[in-house]
Formats: C-alpha cells, sequence, structure tokens
C-alpha cells in the first residue's frame, strides 16, 4: 500500500509510524500474553482436577470433557492468533520501515521535546581518548539530518547539522525516542525542514 512518494511525508506522518508500530507491538504482546495466561489456567485446572494423582481422562465426566476440551480449543486458538498477528506485524512493519527510509533518510527534521522531564533525546558522543559515550540531554529543541528510521526500537537516529557541531565537535549523533513506553503518547514532535 505505497502512500507515499520519494521524499514527501510530514512530520505528523512519521510521528504516526512510530505510533502505529509501538501499538501493533503492544497488541502482540498483549496477544503473547492472553495466550499464555490462558494455557497456564488450563494446566493448572487439569492439575487441581487430578487431585496429585495420575491424570486420567476416563476418570473425567463426560461435562468436564466437554469443558476442557472447549478451554483447549480456545487456548489452542488464541496461541495460533498471536502467531498469526505477529507474522502480519513482521510483514506490515517492514514495509512500513522500508517507506519511511526512503521517505525520511537524509532529510532534516526539527525535534521538539514535548515533556521536559522525558528522556526523549540521547547525545551520543566521539572522541578517540574515551571512545562512544551517551547521555541524555536537557534541549528541548533540535535539528538535524535523519540517518536512520528504527520504529522496531522506537528511535530515530539523526546528524546533528554543522551549527549544532561546530561548538560540540564530538557530538556524533542524537538518538530520539519518540513514544513513551507508558502512556503510548509521543514525547516528541517532528517539523520537516
Amino acid at each position: 500500500m505505497p502512500r507515499h512518494k520519494a521524499n514527501t511525508g510530514s512530520g505528523q506522518q512519521l510521528l504516526a509510524d512510530f505510533q502505529t508500530a509501538f501499538v501493533s507491538a503492544a497488541t502482540i504482546e498483549a496477544a503473547k500474553y492472553e495466550a499464555t495466561r490462558s494455557e497456564d489456567e488450563l494446566i493448572d485446572h487439569l492439575s487441581a482436577v487430578s487431585s496429585g494423582t495420575y491424570l486420567n481422562p476416563g476418570n473425567l465426566s463426560s461435562d468436564m470433557q466437554a469443558d476442557l476440551t472447549r478451554s483447549s480449543l480456545d487456548t489452542h486458538i488464541k496461541k495460533v492468533q498471536a502467531r498469526q498477528l505477529d507474522s502480519m506485524n513482521a510483514q506490515q512493519l517492514k514495509q512500513l520501515l522500508d517507506e519511511d527510509r526512503t521517505m525520511y533518510i537524509g532529510r532534516k527534521i526539527s525535534v521538539r521535546v514535548l515533556n521536559p522531564r522525558s528522556e526523549a533525546v540521547e547525545s551520543v558522543w566521539f572522541d578517540q581518548r574515551a571512545g562512544f559515550r551517551s547521555g541524555t540531554t536537557k534541549k528541548q529543541k533540535i535539528t538535524g539530518v535523519v540517518q536512520d528510521v528504527l520504529l522496531d526500537r522506537n528511535a530515530l537516529i539523526l546528524k546533528p547539522t554543522l551549527s549544532g557541531r561546530l561548538l560540540n565537535t564530538s557530538l556524533e549523533n542524537y538518538m530520539v525516542y519518540v513514544i513513551d513506553p507508558d502512556t503510548l503518547m509521543p514525547m516528541v514532535e517532528f517539523t520537516l525542514l
């Protein structure tokens, strides 16, 4: 479903793509959790029914066998659905990631942090003596050129502009974390320049 031509798009669309990827991943994790919970509940029930003796289906009433069959089928359906969601998400995420990389890598973007207390932007520094190091930045607005879009990691990598590197020659990149994992809301706002 191509929705953009190369070098189009907007800051709002990029932000929406991060939200889509994050919510999709959260949905899959919830489906996997529910499938595991359902299976564990069924196994616990079977253990309780056996009362510490060897579990023999012939010792179960026909009503109990029917209930257990329904529960087992439900558990297996949930497991298959979780796998299907995971597979569909992987395909959709790859397509969205390919589109976003084509559309945004190499483009200049301004990032505004929405909550000053959030740790949405991390600076990555490099020098010959210390190697790479990173730390959260207190800047509320940064500008850079998109180096990579990592939808699956909730991160955008920016190369600081030349003016941003004049005073900070060791500054290599900014890592921008887009979606707050606790609220599923954006921590930043993008504007393409």
